[in-house]
Parts: structure tokens; C-alpha cells; sequence
């Protein structure tokens, strides 16, 4: 029972002005946003993936099984793989 005129009818100036809120145009076009950029870092992701999957499947068709797997044996290049997994995951 309050004879306030604004109470209730909708949201007031100050939710307007929030940074928070739903109605603030800024955050609209955030949220909007947001899953075109997932989309596009996924593809991105993906064709990066499939780039190194059809590089080894390059070398594979070039060098027998035997003579990847000894390769694979080397220091060297578990190094190499160590390394580059790392940095990539960080």
C-alpha cells in the first residue's frame, strides 16, 4: 500500500544506468556477441587440430611405422613434444 509512483511499474533510472543490468545496450551486445567469437576460436581450433592430424598422416604415408616409432624413441624429439605441449597448454 505505498503511494510511491514509480514502485513496481517497471525498472526505475538507476537500473538503467547499471553496468550489471539486462538493460543496459553495452552488455546486450556482449552477450550477443559471445557465441560468434566460441564459434570462430572453435573453428579455429579445430582447423589447427586437423592440420597437425594430416601433417602426421603425411609422414606416416612417407616412412614405415618402424621408422616413426624410432624416431619417436629419440630424446630429442620427446623433448621437442614435451615442449610444445607445454606451452601450448599454458
Amino acid at each position: 500500500m505505498s503511494s510511491g509512483a514509480g514502485e513496481g511499474s517497471g525498472p526505475t533510472e538507476r537500473q538503467f544506468d547499471s553496468p550489471i543490468g539486462v538493460a543496459n545496450p553495452r552488455l546486450r551486445q556482449r552477450r550477443n556477441s559471445d557465441p560468434i567469437f566460441f564459434i570462430l576460436m572453435g573453428g579455429i581450433s579445430i582447423s589447427f587440430i586437423l592440420l597437425i592430424v594430416l601433417m602426421l598422416a603425411a609422414d606416416l604415408m612417407f616412412t614405415s611405422i618402424d621408422d616413426f616409432k624410432v624416431a619417436l624413441q629419440k630424446p630429442e624429439i620427446q623433448s621437442a613434444i614435451r615442449l610444445t605441449l607445454l606451452t601450448c597448454t599454458l
